[in-house]
């Protein structure tokens, strides 16, 4: 595994910032992960993951924080990767041809057929970085180039389950709400359910691929997503 050189920072009374070099990769992502897992020894409220940073909420003010550092830097060299066993890839079914959309107003200002978008959007598998914005929301790594556009000019409300684009970025909106992105299609799977545990089964470093369906289908799916297992080759 690279070692990469963290920056600790202390964050509040009771957090440290630990950060990578500031690029969003695969690579990174996973390091931050196999880190995060050999963190059993700190006494820990939460572990909050973004791009290329975590931040460690610890349970009780820290009492020295450099302290602290030597022991995460310790931490950090006795990681081990993540295994496949740890990751899983999510199917999220998606209905594009509603009319409830922005696809045909995207494929009209892109120069590309709305059936060539959805080929598009459905060849991929997306990397989920982190959770955020919303309860289930996926910030979401490998949305096609020719697929990029920028946000709306005026945001407007936004349905339960809307799939959508908004500059280099893909994603599904897991609740009602004002949104700036293009929506492209609409799910009809649940992602955060505050009744189950953990409330939202996608997590940092799985994938997600999105599937399309008919709306016969889209009427009668169940509302829970599916995985498979992460891939070994």
């Amino acid at each position: 595994m690279k070692n990469y050189k963290l920056q600790f920072k202390p964050f509040g009374s009771k957090a440290i910032l630990v950060e990578w070099p500031a690029e969003v990769k695969e690579e990174i992502l996973l390091d931050m992960l196999a880190f995060q897992n050999h963190l059993d020894g700190m006494d820990l409220e939460d572990v909050i993951v973004g791009y290329h940073s975590l931040t460690l909420i610890f349970s009780s003010p820290i009492q020295s924080f450099q302290e602290h550092v030597v022991k995460l830097q310790n931490f950090y060299k006795s990681r081990s990767p993540i295994s496949f066993s740890d990751r899983k890839i999510w199917e999220i079914p998606v209905y594009y041809e509603s009319h409830n959309t922005d696809l045909y107003e995207l494929s009209e200002a892109k120069g590309i057929s709305s059936e060539r978008i959805i080929e598009m959007h459905t060849e991929p598998k997306y990397l989920v970085y982190f959770i955020g914005f919303q309860p289930g929301f996926m910030y979401l790594g490998g949305l096609p180039k020719e697929l990029h556009h920028p946000r709306r000019g005026n945001p407007k409300m936004v349905s339960k389950g809307s799939v959508a684009i908004g500059g280099s970025q893909t994603g599904l909106y897991p609740f009602e709400s004002i949104g700036g992105w293009n929506v492209i299609g609409q799910s009809p799977v649940i992602l955060f359910d505050p009744n189950q545990d953990p409330p939202c089964k996608v997590k940092s470093g799985d994938y997600v691929k999105f599937v399309p369906i008919s709306k016969s289908e889209f009427e009668v799916h169940s509302g829970s997503v599916e995985s498979k297992p992460f891939p070994h080759d």
